[in-house]
């Protein structure tokens, strides 16, 4: 029977929330197309301008649903057992894992590109094909779970190199 060493949830779904408010807007916008389309309280050049703003919302916020529920599909719980460890791209054994490190990716600025505007953490899991699989800080705790990668890593035997 595998052991599951450690587990990492996603600590939420960043495009839930954007999710959400599209469908909402997206509803509306088809409640006032259908409005628009069968009344006849405003004249024909306004109410054909007003049906077309709203056919347009309609389809952005139908598209940005369908972009934030695809999006959250990829987010999943990294599980660490005895043997392998499984993630929302697949199943790794620890022979085919090369090395776990943090790379923190500085945003800089538009207007003057020396100045650094913010960074952020991603995890980066390296597989010995040449693959590589990343990991934001907005969605997993990459600390821990760098820590706890290359501790399984080097407790199978696995010598790995330092990060840059």
């Amino acid at each position: 029977m595998e052991q599951v060493i450690a587990v990492f949830e996603p600590l939420r779904s960043p495009l839930f929330a954007s999710s959400s408010l599209s469908i909402l807007v997206g509803g509306l916008s088809a409640f006032a197309l259908i409005y628009l389309l069968r009344t006849h309280k405003l004249e024909r050049n306004m109410r054909q301008i007003l049906s077309m703003l709203a056919f347009f919302v309609l389809i952005i916020a139908g598209g940005m649903a369908i972009f934030g529920w695809t999006s959250g599909e990829r987010i999943g719980a990294v599980k660490i057992y005895d043997d392998h460890l499984t993630t929302p791209y697949g199943e790794f054994a620890s022979a085919e894992i090369e090395n776990a490190m943090i790379f923190v990716d500085q945003h800089k600025s538009v207007l003057t590109p020396q100045y650094v505007t913010g960074a952020s953490k991603r995890l980066i899991l390296i597989t010995g094909n040449g693959k590589t699989y990343s990991f934001s800080e907005k969605n997993y705790a990459v600390d821990q779970m760098v820590e706890s990668i290359r501790n399984w890593l080097k407790g199978k035997g696995k010598e790995l190199k330092s990060p840059e």
